[in-house]
């Protein structure tokens, strides 16, 4: 067995378990289910990239843990701190998207494809 495969059967196992505990009701299960997913996955990249991990995408772990934890334990009071933690989130990774496509070469005929995916997106939201 490769090391990443069980943090990626528990991150697989741990989303089933959440799902279908939110089916069934058992809000209390799902929440534990919940917490398990951001540390597999962030076990999982670690063990992928060879124990090489810079700070921003250590940020972007940390901060959706954070926001994630805060959401699942206590979210009757504020929910403004798990919108401010995942909108830094969303701004590490919009970071990453904007210095992908500097380092990419695109040609004119990739515009409209670009623009049809990303209207869609939005459009999902």
């Amino acid at each position: 067995m490769k090391p990443e495969t069980p943090s990626l059967l528990l991150y697989f196992f741990s989303c089933v378990a959440a799902v279908s505990f939110n089916a069934m009701g058992d809000y209390t299960s799902a929440i534990y289910s919940k917490g398990v997913l951001v540390p597999s996955i962030f076990i999982y990249y670690l063990i992928t990239n060879n124990y090489k991990i810079d700070l921003l995408k250590i940020l972007i772990f940390i901060f959706s843990f954070c926001g994630e934890v805060y959401f699942l334990i206590d979210n009757t009071y504020t929910e403004m701190i798990p919108i401010v933690s995942f909108l830094l989130v969303y701004i590490f990774i919009l970071k990453y998207v904007i210095s992908d496509f500097k380092k990419i070469k695109l040609y004119k005929k990739d515009f409209s494809p670009i623009l049809i995916a990303v209207l869609l997106i939005l459009i999902l939201f």
